[in-house]
């Protein structure tokens, strides 16, 4: 289980567009190019919102430590092997060093596929209940939330301090794969189960929850 870069950002008021397509066309794959980076995905927010938190968010897993793939990262920055973009709100970056917690986990009897929607949760727990609560999250609320029709798999992972003058609100991330074209029945199902028997919340976490589906873009 290899490590995991996970970006959240989003455009400009007024140049999302222009931002969405420098990141598809361009630097999606100048970070692909760099050294310990496996592959590059790219998503963007499936319901778009109002002044959205962020707009946009790649997935790249790693295959060399994230620290070393940082380095390369921010060396190439702003060079000609990874040109930056004006459209980018600068305010908006959240760069995640991820580390997984699991393997990634398939829901039974469902065919896998790579072309799901991305419901990006991140977490914290409660102040010193991290063990309680990883054993219920991992344990208890990943199995009950693909068994919610259309969910395909699930990944958990610990947000580290790796990312140079950032801290992360959060210290866990959680990627669920939900099948597009079931998407507003499956989420509607997941929210009606949601604090019930069938899916019983944990005290443990904490209220700061932030959760968002982003489609497949690139």
């Amino acid at each position: 289980m290899g490590d995991l870069l996970f970006v959240l950002s989003k455009g400009k008021l007024g140049r999302e567009a222009d931002y969405l397509s420098w990141y598809g066309s361009r630097h999606l794959g100048d970070v692909k190019r760099v050294p310990g980076v496996d592959d590059g995905a790219l998503y963007t927010i499936a319901k778009p919102e109002d002044a959205a938190r962020w707009e946009v968010a790649a997935r790249y897993p790693l295959s060399a430590p994230i620290g070393d793939v940082l380095g390369g990262l921010f060396a190439r920055s702003g060079t000609a092997d990874m040109p930056l973009t004006d459209a980018i709100d600068g305010t908006s970056v959240l760069m995640l060093a991820a580390s997984p917690i699991r393997e990634r986990v398939r829901a039974d009897g469902g065919a896998d596929r790579n072309d799901g929607t991305l419901f990006v949760v991140l977490t914290n727990a409660t102040e010193g209940d991290d063990d309680t609560f990883n054993d219920w999250y991992n344990d208890r609320h990943i199995p009950d939330v693909l068994a919610v029709p259309g969910f395909i798999a699930a990944q958990r992972f610990t947000i580290s301090a790796a990312v140079p003058g950032q801290m992360s609100p959060w210290r866990y991330l959680s990627l669920y794969e939900v099948a597009p074209e079931n998407l507003e029945v499956s989420m509607a199902d997941l929210q009606s189960r949601a604090g019930t028997d069938k899916m019983p919340l944990s005290p443990t976490l904490s209220n700061d929850v932030y959760a968002t589906l982003f489609a497949r873009a690139a």
